[in-house]
C-alpha cells in the first residue's frame, strides 16, 4: 500500500471510530462538531480560595477546559446563564475500569449518564449557539483526587435545535496528590 492509501485508510478508520462514538450519544472528548480538551490543572493560591471557593482550609485546584467548535458549522451548548457561562454537564469518576457519573442534583452515582434532559430541568438552563470555529474556556474548582481514582467532566452539545444532544467527555485526569 502506498503512503497515500495508508493515510486514507487511517482517516477512514478515525472517521468510523468518531461516528460510532457519537451515534450512541457519548463522544469521548471528540466529535466531528467539536472537541473538549483539558488545558491545565493548577493549585489555587490563598487569595483565589478566599474569593472563589465556598470552602476554606483544604487545598483547592483549578482545572481548565476548552471547547473548540469545528470549522464547518456552529453548535448549541447547554449552559445556565448568558453566553460565555460555563456549560452544564456531569463530573465523572473512574476507578479500576468502572466509570460513574456523579449526579449532583440527586447525590446519586450512576453507571450511565443521566443525560441532557436531566440538566435541562435546572432553572435557567438553555441551549446557546456558538458559531463555527468558536472556543470557550472555563475553570472548575476541584479537590485532590483520591488514590487510584481519575476524574473527568462532560458537557452537552447539539448540531441544531432538532438534533439529539451529544455528551462530550473530557480526557481523564488526576488532581494534586491522591490520598
Amino acid at each position: 500500500m502506498s503512503s497515500c492509501n495508508l493515510t486514507r485508510a487511517f482517516a477512514l478508520a478515525l472517521a468510523l471510530i468518531t461516528m460510532s462514538t457519537s451515534t450512541c450519544g457519548v463522544a469521548w472528548a471528540q466529535s466531528p462538531l467539536a472537541q473538549l480538551k483539558l488545558i491545565s490543572i493548577r493549585k489555587m493560591n490563598d487569595a483565589e480560595i478566599v474569593t472563589h471557593s465556598s470552602e476554606q482550609g483544604s487545598p483547592k485546584y483549578a482545572v481548565r477546559f476548552r471547547l473548540q467548535i469545528g470549522a464547518d458549522a456552529g453548535v448549541y451548548l447547554l449552559t445556565v446563564g448568558p453566553k460565555g457561562s460555563p456549560p452544564l454537564g456531569y463530573c465523572l469518576s473512574r476507578s479500576g475500569g468502572n466509570v460513574v457519573w456523579l449526579d449532583e442534583q440527586s447525590g446519586d452515582d450512576r453507571d450511565k449518564s443521566p443525560g441532557a434532559e436531566h440538566l435541562n430541568r435546572e432553572e435557567g438552563a438553555r441551549w446557546v449557539l456558538l458559531p463555527a470555529m468558536a472556543a470557550l474556556e472555563w475553570e472548575i474548582e476541584s479537590q485532590p483526587s483520591r488514590a487510584g481514582r481519575e476524574e473527568s467532566r462532560s458537557i452537552f452539545i447539539r448540531k441544531d435545535t432538532g438534533s439529539p444532544p451529544i455528551e462530550l467527555v473530557a480526557p481523564w485526569y488526576m488532581v494534586g496528590i491522591g490520598k
